[in-house]
């Protein structure tokens, strides 16, 4: 994942933290994903946090458990650049990076 565009064309253009449409594209896939597992386990609801983010893992394989991880940070991220504030500071500011 690229936080910043770049220069050449490329098809295969890596997914950018910018867009917005297509980062809640990409939450929302993860989300389908990990909820179709969760449900073959007989799990309909599931919150997690820093207390139980170890346990909720082992339900998972390893691939999984890094999709879960993929899909709690795309959600932080999209958190911290749609929310109120809109922006993190070092995007606001690239040359403060």
């Amino acid at each position: 994942m690229q936080l910043r565009g770049h220069t050449y064309h490329d098809l295969n253009e890596p997914l950018e933290i910018t867009d917005r449409d297509q980062l809640e594209e990409e939450i929302t896939c993860l989300h389908g994903i990990i909820a179709a597992h969760l449900n073959k386990k007989g799990i309909t609801s599931l919150e997690i946090n820093s207390v139980n983010a170890l346990e909720v893992t082992s339900f998972f394989p390893p691939q999984g458990a890094f999709l879960l991880g993929r899909l709690c940070t795309l959600v932080q991220l999209h958190s911290e650049l749609y929310s109120d504030d809109r922006l993190l500071p070092w995007i606001k500011n690239p040359e403060n990076n």
